[in-house]
Order: C-alpha cells, then sequence, then structure tokens
C-alpha cells in the first residue's frame, strides 16, 4: 500500500466525511463528534452533537447515532441522525431543529440555501431557514440528490423518481432492473445534469436531464463510497481500494489500495481525496490514481477494407494506412467521430458538423457541412447517412453533397447507424427502451420497430454480417443482440463485461469481436454458441476486422493502431 499524505484517527468509528470549502474535510464519528481537518491533517476545531435518542434492546440501552454531515457554507452543517424525524443544524454554539416532520428522515442532500430530504413516505425541499417549500407524497424513498435543477429521490423498490426543484412536480421515472437492494446504492451528483449511481459491482451514470442511464462501468469489487465533480468519480470499494471513473466516458481510470478495511467514505477537493475506513481519515494525492497515462488524441473513429484502413482520432487528425505505411491524412475542424472506407478506396471522415470525403490518393479533400451535429454515421457507395440528436436521419448524394431526402424516426437522439448489404437501413437509438429501427432505404419506409434491449439503456454501437442477414447491436446494459434484419426479429442476446462501444463481423460472419467501455476486447465465436475469448491487447477505443482472416485492427486509447492475430 502507498502512503497517505496523512493520517487521521478518531475515538469512534467514523460514519461520513465531507469536504470543506478551505481544502479540508469533517469528519462525522458515531460518538456524535465533528472534526473539521485542515488541507494538513490537523484538527482546526471539532464540536459534539447531542446524544440521540435512547434505544432500548432489552438486555441494554443504545442511542441514535448521527449519519450524515453535510456543509451549509456559512450557515453552518446539517445534521441527519439514524431513525429521527427531523435534522439538525448547527452554526458555532447555536444547533436547530430543521425539516422536522412525523416520518422518520432516511437521507438528505444540502444545496445552496436548501436540503432535499428523503422520507419514509415522501421527499421534501426544505430552506435552512426552515421553510418547506414543497412536498412528494409517495416512497418509502432511502436516498436523494440534487442534479442541476432536478431533485432525483431513490425509492426502497429501485425506482428513480426525478421531481423539479422549482416546483416539485413530476418529471420522469426510470427503474433499473437490478437485484442490489436500493438501500445498498450510493448516489452523487456529477456537474451539470449527470448523476453517478454505485450498486453492487457497477457505477451507473444517469442523465437526469433525459432519464436514462448514460453509461454503466464494473469496478473491482462492490461499491461502498461514492464522491463525484466534474472532472472525477472516486468509487471506495468493500475491498478497501478506491477508483476513478472518467464522468465524461464512463471509463475506469486508476486503482488504488487506500484501506485494509472496507471504505466507508470518499469525499473531494482540490489535487486531493479523503477516505475513511473504521477509526481513520487518510488524504491522497490525486496523482495517485491516475493510473496509466491518458493520451491526448485517442483513437475515436476506425475503417478498414483490405490493407487499407482509415484512422480518426480525438484531436481532428486523419490517418490513412496501407499496412504500417501512412499514405494520406489530414485535419478535421474538431473530433473525428465516424471514418468510413469504400469499394474504390476512398475515404469518408465525419466530425460533428463536417463531413469530408478524400479520393485516391487522398490528396484533395470534398467538403460537406451538415445541416445539424452528427450523433451517428454510416455510408454505402453511393450515398451518406447523418443521424442527429432530434431522431432524424439526412441522406447526401456522395457525389456533390446534395441532400436527397430525411427519416425522422423518434424524439430520441440517433446513437449509431449500419447499412447491410441490400435496401436496409439499420438505427440505433437513445431511446429508453433500447429502440431500433429497420428503414427501407429505397421507400423511404420504416419496415421494423425493434426492442432489442433492456428498459432504460440505449444503443452504443452496431456491426453487419458480410451477407447483410444480421445486424450486431450493442447497448450500455453490457450486451450484443443479433438482429435478423429482414424479419425484424431478435435472435439472440450475449452478455458481454461492458458496454460494447465498437463492433466488428469477420469477413466470414461467424466471429465478432467487440470492444467495450473499459477498453479490454471480446471475441465470440458466434458457430461454437457465442463462445467468448479475451484478446489481449493494449486498451482499446474502436476496431475493426483486418486483411487476414484472422486479423483485427485495434485502435488504442494511446493513439496507435495495433494490427492482432486471433484464432
Amino acid at each position: 500500500m502507498l502512503t497517505p499524505r496523512w493520517i487521521a484517527p478518531a475515538d469512534a468509528p467514523i460514519v461520513a466525511i465531507e469536504s470543506t470549502p478551505e481544502g479540508g474535510v469533517a469528519s462525522l464519528s458515531e460518538d456524535g463528534r465533528v472534526a473539521l481537518l485542515d488541507a494538513s491533517g490537523q484538527v482546526k476545531s471539532h464540536f459534539d452533537l447531542p446524544r440521540g435518542p435512547k434505544v432500548d434492546h432489552g438486555d441494554a440501552t443504545t442511542f441514535e447515532v448521527p449519519t450524515a454531515v453535510q456543509s451549509a457554507g456559512a450557515k453552518g452543517w446539517v445534521v441527519a441522525y439514524s431513525h429521527q424525524d427531523h435534522l439538525l443544524r448547527v452554526a458555532g454554539a447555536e444547533k436547530s431543529v430543521l425539516a422536522k416532520h412525523p416520518s422518520a428522515v432516511a437521507a438528505m442532500r444540502v444545496s445552496g440555501e436548501q436540503v432535499a430530504v428523503a422520507r419514509f413516505d415522501g421527499l421534501e425541499l426544505w430552506t435552512l431557514a426552515g421553510q418547506c417549500r414543497w412536498q412528494h407524497e409517495g416512497g418509502p424513498f432511502v436516498a436523494v440528490t440534487v442534479v442541476g435543477k432536478t431533485l432525483v429521490g431513490l425509492k426502497a423498490d429501485g425506482e428513480l423518481v426525478f421531481l423539479s426543484m422549482m416546483n416539485g412536480s413530476l418529471t420522469g421515472r426510470l427503474k433499473l432492473e437490478v437485484t442490489e437492494a436500493a438501500y445498498t446504492w450510493h448516489l452523487a451528483a456529477i456537474e451539470g445534469n449527470r448523476f453517478a449511481l454505485g450498486l453492487g459491482e457497477w457505477l451507473v451514470i444517469v442523465d437526469a436531464a433525459k432519464e436514462k442511464v448514460f453509461r454503466r462501468t464494473r469496478m473491482r469489487g462492490k461499491v461502498s463510497a461514492l464522491a463525484a465533480s466534474d472532472r472525477r468519480v472516486v468509487v471506495g470499494l468493500e475491498d478497501g481500494w478506491v477508483q476513478m471513473v472518467d464522468p465524461l466516458t464512463g471509463e475506469a481510470r486508476g486503482a488504488l489500495e487506500v484501506h485494509r478495511t472496507p471504505v466507508r467514505g470518499v469525499a473531494l477537493a482540490k489535487g486531493v481525496f479523503f477516505t475513511s475506513s473504521g477509526n481513520e481519515v487518510r488524504a491522497w494525492d490525486e496523482a495517485l490514481l491516475s493510473g496509466a497515462p491518458v493520451a491526448a488524441s485517442p483513437v475515436t473513429a476506425l475503417a478498414g477494407r483490405g490493407a487499407l484502413a482509415a484512422v480518426g482520432a480525438k484531436s481532428g487528425r486523419l490517418r490513412i494506412q496501407k499496412g504500417v505505411e501512412e499514405v494520406g491524412s489530414m485535419r478535421l475542424d474538431g473530433s473525428v467521430a465516424f471514418v468510413h472506407v469504400a469499394a474504390d478506396e476512398s475515404v469518408i471522415a465525419v466530425s460533428s458538423s463536417l463531413v469530408v470525403r478524400l479520393q485516391k490518393p487522398w490528396k484533395a479533400p470534398k467538403p460537406l457541412v451538415l445541416d445539424a451535429p452528427c450523433t451517428a454515421f454510416v455510408a454505402d457507395e453511393s450515398y451518406a447517412f447523418s443521424g442527429s440528436e432530434h431522431g432524424v436521419v439526412d441522406v447526401f448524394q456522395l457525389e456533390g453533397g446534395k441532400k436527397v431526402t430525411s427519416y425522422e424516426l423518434t424524439d430520441a437522439a440517433i446513437s449509431a447507424l449500419v447499412r447491410p448489404r441490400g435496401v436496409h437501413l439499420v438505427v440505433g437509438t437513445d431511446a429508453l427502451d433500447g429502440r431500433l429501427f429497420v428503414v427501407d432505404v429505397a421507400e423511404a419506409q420504416i419496415v421494423h420497430r425493434i426492442e432489442a434491449h433492456q428498459d432504460a439503456f440505449g444503443v452504443t454501437s452496431l456491426a453487419a454480417e458480410p451477407r447483410g442477414r444480421v445486424v450486431a447491436s450493442g447497448s450500455d446494459d453490457g450486451t450484443i443482440a443479433l438482429i435478423d434484419v429482414a424479419k425484424g426479429k431478435v435472435l439472440a442476446r450475449l452478455a458481454v463485461r461492458e458496454a460494447p462501444v465498437s463492433l466488428a463481423f469477420d469477413p466470414t460472419g461467424k466471429r465478432l469481436v467487440a470492444a467495450l467501455v473499459d477498453g479490454s476486447v471480446t471475441l465470440i465465436a458466434l458457430d461454437q454458441r457465442a463462445a467468448k475469448s479475451v484478446v489481449k491487447v493494449p486498451p482499446t477505443a474502436r476496431v475493426a476486422w483486418g486483411e487476414g482472416p484472422n486479423q483485427v485492427l485495434c485502435g488504442l486509447t494511446d493513439g496507435r493502431v495495433e494490427l492482432v492475430t486471433v484464432g
């Protein structure tokens, strides 16, 4: 185990920690003491909370213990006790009752001048001055957080309820199909509209505005504590470790052993994070969690045809390679989101707003400005298809760039496109039901609507086998659905470790390779009862099939491309 910046012991087990505006941390112990530690670990001040009510166990008497402490800025601190019908606000020597109600408090979250309260019979929003702004009946609720202008409550049955902070009106619900009891879940707000949810061995990032799962990532063990900011999510685990997750991509970063016993609290400050377990608080340099260095320009798009490969990077650079030789390159106006290699070896590269076509020898790019930011893209030999966040797919001629039609399919964002051989276009969406559309491009009509994945999980990637009969659909629910395109039916659902971010069939259609959100690569032998094997390769962002029958192109997170031979 590495050495922390400092260790601060307490006289009783620590039940909660919270970072302070000064860069230190507040710790709450079972004995009711709140210690305010500065950035060096010294106790700057402390205060003792009133003893909780007696609990008679027959042969022994105990007292209700405090369960949470949160900063209210200049208004002091807000404390919750187990099984109590109110909160306690502490400001200097003054202690006052807050949010008193007949039902017991299960959880709270201070946000500015307000505090959200979860109870057995509902949710409430109070001001720190003691005024109840609104109540929402229902429940029982076990956790609560505030995300932007939305209050999120977690019910005991695992349902997430979204309410307007303004007036408490219900804006939506989201039910995750999981087995872990909701009282073991952990919630933490991320800046913007997202929040992190720790349940079992999973870290789930949810978009509160869209009321859907954005990403989920498997941790190395069971989640026991959670803290988040706009730059990082730090997850405390039952095995005494912590892991960092990128809140923008859901990618797991570094991991670090911080205690020999389960991590019970995590708090974040600039350049440092704090953990608690047993009777100790420890401070750690954030750099210890950075893990492997993150490339400034990871691969963001990859396509291959024969010996030719097109590689797009986050920096906006497009590379065209034959084998290891670079035969062309250019820079787009932003990150390269999609690439396509045509039969005539012309290359198409797409940023959020621009499509560029380069014909061999890849020297004279022909640009096409899109009508709307591109969220998904595919092309065939004559047309380009660009999806948008408004559920529309625009169709352009490759020669001349003329827009010929649009398919208005859904209110949800288009998240993936694939053009199988034949007359069909398969469209994946960000819809809550993981919906797919099969469109007849000649008739411009929807021929199938398919719910291929669990509710609340959208489509992340699509690939078509060479004959065009079967399409593979990856989803945030950690599955790959095999779709019969002509019949519009799900043939099979294959479980993988993480959400697939890139899929590719081999030339026979009997093997499928998947790059997962954690950087790993899985090979699935469809002709061998979907037997799965791990491809040994550095962290990978995109995959494509190479020139040989057993060669896989892997676009790495460090910006390189490796050609890997698989069995």
